[in-house]
């Protein structure tokens, strides 16, 4: 079963070297070979193609609305507002789920991107808007010289952009539970200095870092601390562990993977959250059943059930940065049975340098030293404080101010 997984993991992953989509015509030649494999009992050799299949099927019917958009001409949109992004005082970027195109409903309800020059009205998370934009696939640099933009674009599941050119109308909604949750974390952490990356660290709201602090981060190779990934999902879950403890084994299943699923909610489901929570589940699946599986075998099903979920995760660099490092994790506890701390910082650093730089040219020089510092202070210290004190906001706001106070003076 495991060589099978990782075949159906390198058949989709295949998809990242195709130099276009493969028509119906591809399709249906896959077809036939997989019914080829499955008649010869070439497991393996099906289970690739299987990967492929999925992958050309999956971005066909994800894609399609794609062709009904005209070049420079305006469209009329219906949507729902996911996000805002300020850049200055005179342009914002939204994030809008389309439910629908010149009057004709979309499915699935594809994400889009577009750039507004112009004031807005205030509009909250979940609020629909109808709007004129143009629209066009999404895009940008792919040369040597830069970053593939169009690449970029695809792993945050935007597979269109355009630039407002006038509102309709706005229609609000209710604030979501998470927006009610954030609200009064904000009243936690509102007047201290670091308020900003406390919100990108508890809810992965990065919108109100500066240029500056990416800058800062950058330059250390700290990036991916900032970022929501799979260690905050995992100290929730321990914490749900210990507290489920009190009502036996499966109690403390149950509670800890409660305690993840809603955090990836809260984070917005990122691409590290879900392979984070998926990892969880399988796990928590695993012990209610009592059963032992290798973690080899855990992280390939993670692969391939967040691939079904989301093929476009594939095109994310933060899905191969997370998975290659649970990779190397395990590839140290494989080679040794408690691995320092020292050697663990250097066999990431060696084997993620060339996925680094592939996807960003370059790392930080001091990336080694940094890590080491800096790790131990945000697994142990800045992050179970934030985690801890964003938790209690809706139950006890001095309680929630004391430890995000304290998370802050570790940030500082």
């Amino acid at each position: 079963m495991d060589l099978r997984l990782l075949c159906f993991a390198l058949g989709a992953s295949s998809s990242l070297l195709w130099p276009w989509l493969p028509s119906v015509q591809w399709g249906g030649l896959l077809l036939a070979l997989a019914s080829l494999c499955a008649c010869c009992r070439r497991w393996r050799l099906l289970f690739l193609i299987l990967g492929m299949l999925w992958m050309q099927a999956s971005l066909s019917h994800r894609l399609a609305w794609l062709e009904g958009l005209v070049a420079q001409a305006p469209h009329m949109i219906t949507a729902r507002v996911q996000g805002t992004e300020p850049r200055d005082d005179k342009f914002v970027r939204l994030l809008l789920r389309v439910e629908s195109l010149d009057d004709t409903p979309l499915t699935p309800q594809p994400l889009v991107r577009i750039n507004a020059y112009q004031a807005l009205p205030p509009l909250s998370v979940g609020s629909r808007i109808t709007l004129v934009s143009s629209l066009k696939p999404a895009h940008g640099l792919a040369n040597e010289a830069g970053l593939d933009g169009r690449r970029l674009l695809l792993g945050k599941g935007i597979t269109a952009t355009g630039n407002l050119r006038r509102i309709v109308e706005t229609e609000a909604t209710a604030p979501g539970w998470r927006e009610r949750w954030l609200a009064q974390a904000n009243t936690g952490w509102q007047g201290l200095p670091h308020a900003a990356l406390l919100s990108a660290l508890t809810f992965g709201e990065q919108s109100g870092i500066t240029d500056q602090q990416w800058e800062l981060f950058r330059g250390s190779g700290l990036t991916h601390i900032i970022a929501i990934s799979g260690q905050h999902i995992a100290l929730v879950a321990v914490l749900g562990w210990w507290l489920g403890r009190l009502f036996g084994l499966r109690g403390a299943i149950l509670i800890s993977l409660l305690f993840a699923a809603t955090y990836s909610a809260l984070a917005g489901f990122a691409v590290a959250t879900e392979r984070a929570l998926i990892m969880v589940a399988v796990w928590s699946l695993l012990r209610w059943r009592r059963r032992d599986w290798p973690a080899h075998r855990i992280w390939l099903w993670a692969f391939v059930v967040l691939c079904l979920w989301d093929p476009l995760a594939l095109y994310s660099a933060g899905f191969w940065l997370s998975f290659m490092a649970v990779a190397l994790l395990l590839l140290a506890g494989h080679l040794q049975a408690r691995p320092g701390l020292v050697r663990l910082q250097i066999l990431l650093l060696l084997g993620l340098l060339p996925l680094q730089l592939l996807l960003f040219e370059g790392m930080a020089p001091l990336a080694l030293l940094c890590n080491l510092v800096a790790l131990p202070l945000f697994c142990l210290g800045i992050i179970p404080l934030a985690l801890v004190g964003v938790l209690l906001a809706p139950l006890s706001t001095p309680l929630a101010q004391g430890l995000l106070w304290l998370s802050d003076l570790g940030l500082e």
